[in-house]
C-alpha cells in the first residue's frame, strides 16, 4: 500500500501533468499572433478576424464548465489524457487548411474545447499527485498556473517567430506544437490516477445519487459565480483580447513586424498573469 501511494504522488507523476497542461496552453495560444497573419494572407474582414479569435472562447467555457465534473466521477486519466491527444490534431486541422476559413474555424473550436477540459480537470490532477501538497497550501496549484502560463507565453513568440522570419507562415509556425503536443499526450498515457480520484467503477459504487449528475455544475449555481466571476469574466477575457488582436493590427502592417510585435503583446499579456501567480503567495 505504501509503494503505491509513492508511485502515485511523485514528482514525476505531477511534472508529466504539468508538461502536458504546458503544451495544451501552447496549442490554444499559439494561434494568437497568427489571426494577423491570416487577415493579411486571406484578406480576411475584421468580423472573420473576431469569429476566428471568438469561437475558441465558445468552445472553451463548456469545457471549463464540464472538465473538472467530469473528472470527479470518472477519474483523471480518463477525461483529461483523450483531450490532450486532440489537441494535436486541432493544430493540425490548421495545417491541412490554411486557406480555408471553415477548416481553421473547426481547429480553433477544438482547441478550445481541449484546453477547457484540460485546464480544469489536470489541475485536480496535479493536486492529487503532488506529494508535498498539504491542507490549505495551495502548492499544486501555483506549479498548475506556471505550466500553463508558460506554454501561453512561449507557444505565441514561437508561432510568431516562425511567421514572421520562416518560410510557408501559414503552415510553419504550428509544426513544433504537433511535436509537442503528440509528447505530451505519449508521456501523459502512463501517469497515475492519484489518490483522491477515482475510477469509475468505484465512482458508481461510492457517489449513486442523482445530485452528482446535476446542471448546470454545482460551481455555476452559486451567488459568488453570478456576482463576481461572471460578471468580470467578459472583462478579463476583453483586456487580453485587446493586447493580443487588437492592439498589433492598429500599430502595425502587412509589410512591418506584424506577427512578431502581435507574439510579443501575448507573450507579456500572460507573463503578466504569470508573475501573479508567483507574487501572490508572498502577498498573501
Amino acid at each position: 500500500m505504501v509503494s503505491t501511494t509513492v508511485s502515485r504522488r511523485s514528482p514525476r507523476s505531477w511534472m508529466r501533468i504539468a508538461f502536458a497542461m504546458f503544451a495544451v496552453g501552447w496549442g490554444a495560444n499559439q494561434f494568437s499572433p497568427m489571426l494577423i497573419v491570416y487577415r493579411h494572407e486571406l484578406r480576411l474582414t475584421a468580423g472573420e478576424v473576431a469569429g476566428l479569435f471568438l469561437v475558441y472562447a465558445l468552445t472553451l467555457i463548456p469545457g471549463l464548465l464540464v472538465g473538472g465534473p467530469a473528472s470527479d466521477r470518472f477519474g483523471r486519466r480518463p477525461v483529461v489524457w483523450p483531450f490532450v491527444a486532440l489537441s494535436p490534431l486541432a493544430t493540425l486541422l490548421l495545417v491541412l487548411g490554411p486557406r480555408s476559413l471553415a477548416l481553421l474555424a473547426v481547429g480553433r473550436a477544438l482547441a478550445g474545447l481541449c484546453s477547457g477540459v484540460v485546464f480544469g480537470a489536470a489541475t485536480a490532477w496535479v493536486q492529487d499527485v503532488s506529494p508535498d501538497e498539504g491542507p490549505g497550501s495551495g502548492l499544486s496549484v501555483r506549479r498548475s498556473a506556471l505550466a500553463l502560463t508558460a506554454g501561453f507565453g512561449l507557444g505565441p513568440v514561437v508561432a510568431a517567430v516562425l511567421a514572421q522570419w520562416a518560410g510557408d507562415p501559414l503552415v510553419v509556425p504550428y509544426l513544433p506544437y504537433l511535436v509537442i503536443g503528440t509528447a505530451a499526450a505519449v508521456v501523459l498515457a502512463g501517469t497515475p490516477e492519484g489518490v483522491t480520484s477515482r475510477s469509475p467503477a468505484r465512482v458508481r459504487s461510492l457517489v449513486p445519487a442523482p445530485a452528482t449528475r446535476r446542471w448546470p455544475p454545482a460551481a455555476v449555481r452559486t451567488h459568488r459565480f453570478w456576482l463576481a466571476v461572471a460578471p468580470g469574466s467578459p472583462l478579463v477575457f476583453g483586456s487580453v483580447a485587446l493586447a493580443i488582436v487588437v492592439l498589433p493590427e492598429e500599430v502595425t502592417s502587412a509589410r512591418t513586424l506584424s506577427a512578431g510585435f502581435a507574439g510579443l503583446m501575448t507573450a507579456l499579456s500572460f507573463a503578466a498573469g504569470g508573475g501573479g501567480a508567483v507574487v501572490r503567495p508572498a502577498a498573501a
